[in-house]
């Protein structure tokens, strides 16, 4: 199934082999129109989130016609786009959403969706709880553009990644102390391909790839070299015209479809 979201809101599923609609987000009704969507988030299999340009993100768990849900997130109008790292990921009992904690986009919040039943009824407000923050600086270079890409691999563990607008590409390490019930971030390994805004991001084992604001597309490559550089350009190309506003991998490991393959 393909998942898409348009300028009036509406959000759908498709199968994608007889090119049809099959299923559409239920209609909140204390909360009207929710204007374009922005962003939509593969949470766990079965379970979406749309992000809304006002800010509204909706949980929708596609099993149940009802299971639909307003989050009670911060999260500022506009078209940052979000993260997410699966429970099993982070060995914790629910998904974890990443994002933009602020409207000028300082900081990077992590939240912990703490109810996910699929027997509520739409319009329900899920609960978010907080589990972590950090500032990524205060300047308008550093302000985080997107955030996506979240990884999990056994020698790095949990991380996060934050494009920006100065064309950096952060990784950040997701740490997760049980016995203390704390989290926490911190700025691990960065690299910067651009000068102008990044995006997207989307990663694929030990590879990402990120677009902006210009013609150009780039492969990151995260295992440490000989100088332990756990960041770097592996690949660029140079698309017809400038823009991307969105990324994702093909299961055969290749860019999608209307991009040349990487490799």
């Amino acid at each position: 199934l393909l998942a898409s979201g348009d300028v009036g809101g509406v959000v759908m599923l498709w199968d994608v082999q007889q090119r049809d609609p099959v299923l559409k987000m239920p209609y909140i009704e204390h909360v009207g129109s929710l204007g374009p969507v922005v962003d939509l988030v593969e949470l766990e299999r079965n379970r979406i989130l749309a992000r809304f340009r006002d800010g509204v993100v909706v949980y929708w768990d596609i099993r149940s016609a009802n299971a639909c849900a307003v989050l009670n997130l911060s999260v500022a109008p506009g078209f940052c786009k979000m993260g997410a790292l699966a429970s099993a990921e982070v060995q914790a009992p629910h998904p974890l959403i990443c994002y933009s904690g602020d409207e000028n986009g300082n900081s990077l919040a992590v939240v912990e969706l703490s109810k996910t039943s699929t027997n509520s009824v739409a319009g329900d407000v899920n609960e978010c709880k907080h589990v972590a923050q950090v500032s990524v600086g205060e300047s308008l270079l550093t302000s985080i553009a997107c955030v996506g890409g979240c990884t999990n691999d056994q020698d790095f563990g949990a991380s996060i990644l934050t494009g920006h607008e100065g064309g950096e590409l952060r990784r950040w390490k997701f740490s997760v102390s049980h016995e203390h019930a704390q989290h926490r971030l911190r700025s691990s390994s960065s690299v910067r391909p651009f000068s102008v805004p990044i995006l997207a991001l989307s990663h694929h084992k030990s590879y990402i790839v990120c677009a902006g604001a210009s013609e150009k597309l780039f492969l990151i490559n995260t295992e440490p070299d000989q100088n332990q550089n756990s960041m770097r350009i592996a690949k660029g190309m140079t698309l017809r015209t400038p823009g991307i506003s969105d990324l994702s991998w093909r299961p055969d490991g290749k860019v999608p479809s209307g991009f040349s393959p990487f490799y």
